[in-house]
């Protein structure tokens, strides 16, 4: 379901959320904006209270917490990934109002403002950069350290971009082919062998260097993780 998983931060309070792709929102942890709402800085406590409320709201019949889905996201606690209660922007507003707390409409205009950040990066792509150099500084990793990441991320787009280009002229070229010679006189089967066989031609990408640490992936390219 996700494509990027990320911590981000409401007042220096951590809440987990999960990008769609699909369909183009973020997703929230309940939990994470329970605990946030509530002043419980305890994850135990918090999950507690979403429990509680999780379960007052289906008695008193509503639906939203019934449309509520669910994502393995690591634990801040261990780490390991657990089935987690998560909302999109739209449920998660729901969820808010039966939650008492002055921090009600900061965090829905909190929200707000991080779905359009994200439509901004996708508008201008060097928003997105910045703002993963910012995360990975606020995270303490060394400037060297950003910068390979940066330009392998760089490296790793331009590859993408050329192995799109490629296959684009090579399906050019077979449709191109197909329409000249019409049914009567098909590509010669020597000719398409050889233009599929330049289509599977593999395209070695470069791994993204990894903090001794282990780095948090803020951003996933949809690649596996190299060391560095």
């Amino acid at each position: 379901m996700s494509d990027i998983e990320k911590i981000q931060l409401f007042e220096q309070k951590k809440i987990r959320t999960a990008w769609d792709e699909e369909k183009q929102e973020w997703f929230f942890s309940i939990v994470d904006v329970c605990g946030v709402l509530t002043g419980q800085p305890d994850y135990d406590l918090a999950k507690n209270y979403w429990k509680v409320l999780k379960h007052r709201l289906i008695k008193e019949g509503n639906e939203s917490v019934t449309k509520c889905n669910q994502l393995k996201l690591p634990s801040p606690k261990d780490g390991k990934r657990y089935a987690t209660d998560v909302a999109d922007m739209a449920l998660m507003f729901r969820i808010i109002e039966s939650i008492p707390s002055k921090k009600a409409e900061p965090i829905k205009v909190w929200m707000a403002a991080v779905a359009a950040e994200r439509i901004n990066q996708a508008i201008d792509p060097e928003r997105s950069i910045d703002q993963a150099i910012a995360d990975y500084r606020r995270l303490g990793y060394s400037e060297a350290w950003i910068t390979r990441r940066i330009k392998t991320i760089e490296i790793r787009k331009g590859l993408i971009h050329d192995a799109d280009a490629r296959h684009r002229r090579n399906r050019a070229a077979i449709e191109g082919e197909e329409g000249r010679c019409g049914r009567e006189f098909p590509v010669p089967a020597q000719r398409r062998f050889q233009i599929n066989a330049l289509q599977n031609v593999p395209v070695i990408l470069p791994s993204l260097p990894i903090h001794p640490k282990g780095a948090v992936q803020l951003v996933r390219a949809g690649f596996p993780a190299g060391t560095g």
